[in-house]
């Protein structure tokens, strides 16, 4: 329309009425530009799991949750699962699937799945393109409550945000001085579980996520007691959470610090500290949680095919958790906000 304004301009300006009629017109265009919405931000959302049973239930849980919350943008499964074993996988086309070698064995003297999680993504950043700005990096036992944006998180290209996972003390303790020079050590962070970052940012730190994770891997039986792993011994010194320091160092590595969010993920079981975990963006089910005595623990499962399904067993559930009245008068008993939102 301004173009079209210009060009009855130029061809008619000694005409007052045409020059009125043009700056109307001008005034009108600039108003529509204004007030026409500017483009968002667009999500890529990922997680890492396996082609086996266990990972297959807790992928449909996290996929399904995603769909129910009507989060805008797409979700890419990233798939460890041989060539053999992918013949007879019979769920790959249950959700958008991005397939990889397995790299449980990236080093082959050491078992390790974990290597697939930063396998995964670089694998995905180095052989596909997505056209959204930001990826949204989640775990497979996490159920979605509400979309992550960069607008709730305040994350930015080259200024990401991650969960806050304070036991991570090689961040602070020294220890990362054995893999970053000086200059990279204050971009640091005790992040992991989920992350919103950039795409172009995401792509410099895969690399780097793979290579850091096998060097905290390999890193010195003298030193064992310095990740803050609980489940690691001087006779089993190679961390379990060499992942989540691979991920952190690799971002340090490329000047990317994660900015640490200890609220907008809760851990179901765990009281609510502030009014954002009382609502939170998603619920990770990585612990075992009681309520009275009833509990729940993925682990728990880790040898059922929930997904089975035959004309004597339509299909499986967990047991139910209890009901709020069964617990009135107890000390599990919720509160009246808990209650509302559904804890």
């Amino acid at each position: 329309r301004l173009v079209s304004c210009e060009d009855r301009y130029t061809m008619n300006n000694s005409s007052p009425t045409t020059y009125l009629h043009n700056s109307y017109c001008a005034f009108l265009g600039i108003l529509l530009f204004l007030v026409t919405p500017t483009h968002g931000a667009t999500y890529h959302y990922i997680f890492s799991a396996e082609c086996t049973p266990y990972m297959d239930w807790q992928s449909v849980g996290l996929y399904h949750s995603w769909k129910l919350i009507g989060s805008p943008g797409k979700i890419t499964r990233l798939l460890s699962c041989d060539e053999q074993s992918l013949k007879s996988y019979k769920w790959l086309h249950i959700m958008p699937t991005h397939v990889h070698p397995p790299l449980n064995r990236y080093q082959p003297d050491d078992w390790y799945p974990p290597y697939n999680l930063p396998g995964s993504v670089l694998h995905w950043t180095t052989h596909n393109h997505t056209d959204a700005d930001y990826v949204v990096k989640l775990d497979g036992d996490m159920i979605l409550r509400k979309p992550f944006t960069i607008e709730e998180l305040g994350a930015s290209k080259g200024n990401p945000v991650g969960g806050l996972y304070g036991y991570l003390v090689g961040i602070t303790n020294g220890m990362a001085n054995l893999f970053l020079p000086p200059e990279n050590i204050p971009y640091l962070s005790k992040v992991g579980g989920w992350v919103v970052m950039h795409y172009e940012d995401m792509k410099r730190v895969a690399p780097k996520w793979l290579e850091f994770t096998k060097r905290v891997r390999e890193y010195g039986p003298d030193a064992w007691n310095q990740t803050g792993d609980a489940y690691i011994t001087k006779q089993n010194p190679k961390p379990w959470i060499s992942e989540m320091y691979g991920f952190t160092y690799g971002c340090a590595a490329v000047n990317v610090k994660v900015r640490e969010d200890g609220d907008h993920m809760l851990y179901p079981g765990y009281v609510p500290w502030n009014a954002v975990s009382m609502d939170p963006l998603v619920l990770h089910y990585g612990l075992r949680f009681a309520v009275g005595a009833w509990s729940y623990d993925k682990h728990d499962w880790s040898r059922t095919d929930m997904l089975a399904c035959s004309a004597a067993h339509p299909g499986k559930l967990f047991p139910p958790p209890p009901s709020v009245d069964s617990l009135r008068g107890t000390r599990d008993a919720p509160t009246n906000e808990r209650e509302r939102l559904g804890y």
